[in-house]
């Protein structure tokens, strides 16, 4: 019973490695006559040696073509310099003198259509000890409530806001999938943005449903999440690194730079709402992280912006989406 038990557990083992080796080596970025010769030779060699080469010896043999194929894979480097879409093309940057910082590469697009669009860039020096608020952006789309887009908003006492928003970085003509992002087909990009770019965007062009949420921060832990980000931002300037579906994405990466400042009362650390964002909402009011005497679903209602921006211009639109 014991040795049927290990067999059943080994093959269910090769079986999902021997397809994961296949979507690996698939996406690796062989040349397609290389590729489809691989495959063919890989799909009917693991199988071969399991039928036809005696245990434990098959065993042996399988998983050091599975340990070559990750060999393989941790080679796999990421790049800089691709042909990137319009979007993610330049990579802000930070430079801190003291307690002043300059950001590099602000976007700020002026958009007609999602699609339509003239790109903006612009250079801005902060204060950091001016950092007076930290709102916490959920984007949902689709209607499904259980994902969303993660971003921050630094807002400083002059009234001017800078958007972090974690995102794959696609090349131009690039699908976007789950599955690609499974495999280091896509490079991430921190974009730091104006609100009027980064919300306007959704809630006008995408229709996404975007709530801001102020969070109930000190001074001090706010300034350690800036610094965190400017940190991560010029990591990514000077070094690229793989966007991951599962690992890596829009909310594990914020999630990730939070954890790093905040204490452990501060973040639920098994909460299954870091894995459903959607949710997480709920869960920073539970620890009393929204600053707002309403209930939770008053709040959730108080802080949808779409309703507060369907006339805003430029110019007032992050005083419209913070009312009073």
């Amino acid at each position: 019973m014991l040795h049927r038990f290990v067999n059943a557990i080994l093959c269910t083992a090769i079986g999902a490695l021997w397809l994961w080796s296949l979507l690996a080596l698939y996406f690796y970025g062989f040349a397609p006559f290389v590729k489809v010769l691989i495959l063919i030779i890989f799909a009917v060699l693991v199988p071969g040696i399991l039928f036809f080469v005696k245990k434990p010896t098959a065993f042996y043999w399988i998983f050091a073509l599975y340990l070559s194929v990750m060999g393989l894979w941790a080679q796999k480097q990421p790049q800089a310099n691709k042909n990137w879409q319009t979007s993610v093309a330049k990579l802000p940057h930070v430079q801190q003198e003291g307690t002043h910082i300059t950001v590099y590469d602000i976007r700020d697009f002026d958009y007609r259509t999602e699609t339509d669009f003239t790109p903006h860039y612009y250079n801005k020096r902060f204060d950091i000890e001016q950092l007076n608020e930290v709102d916490y952006i959920l984007s949902y789309w689709d209607g499904n409530l259980a994902i969303a887009h993660t971003m921050l908003s630094f807002g400083f006492t002059t009234g001017e806001h800078l958007v972090v928003s974690l995102e794959t970085r696609l090349a131009k003509n690039q699908p976007q999938t789950g599955l690609h992002g499974l495999f280091k087909q896509y490079e991430v990009i921190y974009v730091l943005a104006d609100e009027v770019d980064i919300l306007r965007l959704r809630t006008h062009y995408r229709q996404e449903q975007v709530f801001v949420y102020p969070l109930n921060l000190t001074a001090s832990v706010r300034q350690a999440i800036l610094m965190r980000i400017i940190e991560r931002v010029n990591q990514l300037y000077q070094q690229p690194e793989f966007y991951n579906t599962l690992t890596h994405n829009c909310f594990t990466g914020l999630q990730s730079d939070l954890r790093s400042v905040l204490t452990p009362k501060q973040v639920a650390l098994f909460d299954y709402r870091w894995f459903l964002n959607g949710y997480s909402d709920e869960m920073i009011y539970a620890k009393g992280q929204i600053q707002t005497n309403l209930s939770f679903k008053e709040a959730k209602r108080f802080f949808h912006i779409n309703q507060y921006v369907k006339q805003a211009t430029k110019a007032d639109f992050s005083r419209l989406i913070r009312p009073d």
